[in-house]
C-alpha cells in the first residue's frame, strides 16, 4: 500500500476489504468491493472518508465510484481524491449522470461522444446507458489534460 500525503490528507490503493465494505455499509450505500477491482483511499486522522473504486476492462481504466462520507462533503475531498489518483492513471472512463459529470469535469475529465468510445467498451457503456439513458461517457487522459492547462495559460 503506497501512500501520498497531501497536507492534512493522506491517500493510499486499500486491501482490506472488510474497511471497505464497512465504509460503504455505514454510508448506507448498496455497494461493495469486488474482486477485480481496486480501491483508492482518502483518510483523515486515519479515519478514511473517502474511496473511489476502479476497474480494469479490457486495457482500459473505468472509474467505477466515487463515495465520500458525509460529513466530509462539500470541503474539497472528492475533488481531492480524484485529482490525486488521475495523477497515477494516464487514461481512465467513466459513467456519470449529469450532475456528478459537471463535477469530473472540474477534476479534468472530457465529455466522451458516442462515436469516440474505446471498441473495448462500447458494449459496456451502451448496456449501461440502455439502464439509465441519462448517463454520459466521459474520459480522463493525463497527456490531453496538460496540453489543454498549457493552452489555457497561454491564452490572454
Amino acid at each position: 500500500m503506497t501512500a501520498q500525503d497531501t497536507g492534512i490528507w493522506q491517500t493510499a490503493w486499500l486491501e482490506n476489504d472488510l474497511e471497505i465494505n464497512n465504509f460503504y455499509r455505514e454510508a448506507r450505500h448498496k455497494a461493495r468491493i469486488r474482486h477485480d477491482e481496486k480501491v483508492f483511499g482518502l483518510r483523515e486522522n486515519n479515519q478514511l472518508i473517502a474511496l473511489v473504486r476502479i476497474h480494469a476492462k479490457h486495457t482500459y481504466t473505468l472509474l467505477r465510484s466515487l463515495l465520500v462520507a458525509k460529513d466530509a462533503r462539500n470541503k474539497g475531498v472528492g475533488h481531492n481524491i480524484i485529482t490525486t489518483l488521475t495523477t497515477q492513471l494516464t487514461d481512465c472512463y467513466c459513467l456519470a449522470q449529469p450532475g456528478p459529470a459537471l463535477f469530473y469535469q472540474k477534476c479534468g475529465f472530457t465529455l466522451l461522444p458516442s462515436a469516440e468510445y474505446p471498441a473495448g467498451l462500447t458494449d459496456y457503456f451502451a448496456r449501461q446507458q440502455r439502464k439509465d439513458p441519462s448517463l454520459v461517457a466521459l474520459r480522463f487522459h493525463y497527456v490531453l489534460r496538460r496540453q489543454l492547462n498549457t493552452e489555457q495559460k497561454m491564452s490572454p
